[in-house]
């Protein structure tokens, strides 16, 4: 989103919190107790979003709207894109997480196969050194096809540049 973009979605809001009830005047008069440089002007070009608000003055507008924060001065849109973006990280940063501890655990399997290999017969052997492989050459695009057939090595050759 453009800077002008953004200002103008803010300008918006500024003018819905004024609504009908409040000048553009009246806001500049208020703006100018608290010791900024306001007048209607400064008013109309902020809600036009034509003039970026500085942080102190979105503070100040903020407390004057009886507002918990500067963030509820963002349209309502953009705070929920926000929180969907929030969500989707955590579930980023679960999925991340999830994937590790199957990875360790991948290690292990493997370091236990490869243990078993050592004690089985010539077929079997043959068998756990096609999942070694399978194993060993494993992408994100094999794992993907694994899962959506368990149980059966996909038959897409042995090297990952074959996948």
């Amino acid at each position: 989103m453009a800077s002008t973009d953004f200002d103008t979605l803010i300008g918006d809001r500024v003018n819905q919190l004024r609504g009908t009830k409040v000048s553009q005047q009246a806001l500049a008069d208020a703006m100018r107790e608290r010791g900024f440089k306001w007048n209607q002007a400064t008013v109309w070009n902020v809600e036009r979003g034509d003039r970026p608000l500085k942080l102190s003055e979105a503070e100040a507008l903020a407390q004057m709207f009886h507002l918990r924060s500067i963030d509820e001065l963002k349209p309502a849109a953009f705070r929920e894109d926000y929180q969907k973006l929030l969500d989707a990280t955590d579930r980023v940063g679960t999925a991340f997480e999830h994937a590790r501890i199957a990875l360790e655990e991948l290690v292990r399997a493997r370091q236990q196969l490869e243990r078993t290999s050592i004690e089985a017969s010539e077929e079997e052997r043959s068998r756990l050194h096609d999942q070694l492989d399978f194993v060993n050459h494993l992408t994100p695009k094999r794992a993907l096809r694994f899962a959506e057939n368990p149980g059966r090595l996909p038959d897409d050759g042995k090297h990952p540049e074959a996948s």
